[in-house]
Order: structure tokens, then sequence, then C-alpha cells
């Protein structure tokens, strides 16, 4: 399998669970609005550590670079010792730095409200970042730039192509952070970028001819699937149908896991993008965002698909 570094966040997240739809909250005269929530759970979170989770168990030897601020947290810290991943990038801030923190809150049609607290500037980010490449030598096949502020993705992308690096970037939920300089600077550095519709269109209002700019576009639409466009030609392939429906958290990171996985297996992007949707099903059916296991992918994939490609079997 490949060696993959997955640049991003490590955050712990507390997720609230409202009891009903959101859209049938009052409409507050002023910014003023308080919730009861029928439930709050504390999980493990931040989309490099939740990619490189799900990499790592498809068989990968994925790397995240993240800020733990001062301390990792215990729980966390036992969580990925467990899981086995590799924390030879994972940085620490200063001592008394709190890290990354996401306050999510669910309502039952799968909308959510996410609250997204960064952590302290990361002042070596660069130097950081170069020294581990260094370390890794000429061991990276691909690298994941998952959602993180653009003063970070953007420097990310660049040492990426500087080094010839292949890369997927991903703005997410920091693309309001972006200002139309920044998404130009982004997709300026980048060949291949994954957007929601809402990310796409923002991106679309501050960047001329987007689209034909990237090699590969991908603008995931949840339950009404993923459009694409590979070879200067749009695609469309539909959501994959979940067991259960548990938890949207971190569904769109489970999806970047399986597409970039089917990728590096040489699959072409029709097949990568099935098993992203395929990955962000297994997901939707677990509670949290790094506790699902996708020891039955390859035959969720055949089931969903009712197709069994050569580089399906050599996955893991």
């Amino acid at each position: 399998m490949s060696t993959i570094l997955v640049v991003g966040t490590y955050a712990i997240d507390f997720v609230g669970s409202y009891p009903r739809s959101f859209s049938t909250l009052p409409e507050p005269k002023a910014l003023n609005l308080s919730i009861q929530l029928g439930g709050m759970r504390k999980g493990f979170g931040g989309c490099a550590m939740n990619i490189a989770v799900t990499l790592h168990r498809l068989g990968h030897h994925a790397i995240p670079f993240a800020d733990v601020g001062g301390e990792m947290d215990a729980d966390y810290a036992l969580h990925l010792n467990e899981v086995g991943i590799d924390q030879r990038g994972l940085t620490r801030s200063g001592a008394d730095a709190l890290s990354a923190h996401a306050l999510i809150l669910t309502d039952p049609e799968e909308n959510q409200f996410t609250a997204f607290y960064a952590g302290e500037p990361r002042k070596n980010f660069r130097s950081d970042l170069q020294a581990l490449m260094d370390s890794l030598a000429d061991s990276i096949d691909f690298v994941v730039i998952a959602p993180v502020e653009p003063q970070y993705m953007i420097p990310a992308a660049n040492i990426c192509r500087e080094r010839g690096l292949s890369f997927l970037c991903d703005p997410g939920q920091c693309t309001t952070a972006f200002s139309p300089d920044d998404c130009e600077a982004l997709v300026e550095a980048s060949s291949a970028i994954c957007f929601n519709r809402f990310e796409h269109e923002i991106f679309e209002n501050h960047v001329e001819n987007l689209d034909q700019r990237l090699d590969l576009t991908v603008v995931t639409e949840g339950s009404n699937g993923v459009r694409f466009k590979s070879n200067d030609s749009w695609y469309h392939e539909r959501a994959a149908q979940p067991r259960q429906r548990i938890d949207p958290t971190g569904c769109g990171d489970a999806f970047r896991s399986g597409l970039v996985h089917a990728h590096l297996l040489n699959a072409p992007w029709r097949d990568a993008v099935r098993a992203g949707c395929v990955l962000a099903t297994i997901n939707l059916e677990h509670l949290g965002t790094q506790s699902h296991d996708p020891v039955d992918f390859k035959e969720r994939y055949f089931n969903e698909w009712n197709d069994r490609p050569g580089w399906l079997e050599d996955s893991a």
C-alpha cells in the first residue's frame, strides 16, 4: 500500500444532537438564539486525523501532519496508539495552548451547524512541514491537504507543487475563511480539488474558469451523489445506500479517504468516486468520525455497484 501524508487538523469534537429539525427554530430578530440539546458527546476529530485513521484502516501508511496544542488529549492519545497511527507529524505548540476544538450540532434531518476553533497560530508551519517531508525522503506517494485555514493550505499546496508531489486539496468547512485572492492562490497551486456544492459555488464566484483550470473537480452533493469533472467532461454518480443512518459527522472525510484509496490503486475516477461514496456511507452508519472500520469495504463496494474491478481485489 501507499505512504500518504495528510495535512490538516487535529481536534477534540463536541457533538450535540438537536431533537427536532433546525427548520422549526424561530427566526430571531437579532443574532441571539438559545437551543436545548437532546444529547452531547466528546469525540476524536480533526480532518487530518479522520482521513489518516480511515486510510490506515484501509491498509495504507497514513501520516497526519497537525498541531495538538500544548499537550495531546489523553483519551485521544490512547485511541491513536490503539489504532496504530504514525504520530511523527503531530506537533505541539506552547505549553498552555489549547488544541483545535469543534462544536457540531446535528438535527434528525442530518443538517449541521459547526463552530470550529483552529487552535493557536502555527508559526513554524512551513518549516515543520518541510522537515517532515525531508525525513520521509522519497517515500511519500500522495498528499491530502485536508480542510485547514488558507494561511496553511496554500503554502502546503505550493510546497507539494515545488517538490513534485501528487496531492488533492479540499478546503471543506474552512472555505468561508478564504478571500477571493486565497481562492485564486489555491487554484493556481492545485490540479485537483474536492468541494461540496456550497464550497464549489463560493470558489466559482471568486475564480474565473475554475473548473477549466483544474484537471479534476469533485463536487459532493450529499444524498444526491457526486458530480466530477475529468478530461474536460462532467460525470455524475449516485450516492451509496446506507443500511442505517446514525451520524453524518465526518462523512466528507470518509469520502476523501475512499477517493484517494481507490485512486492510489489505479482505479479510474468513476470507481474512485464510487469508493468514496461507499466509505461515506460506512461512516454514516457509525457514531463519530473514527469509529468505523471498513473491514467489509470490498464486499460493500461489490454489493453497491455490482462490479468487482481489478483494483478492488488489491484493496485491503
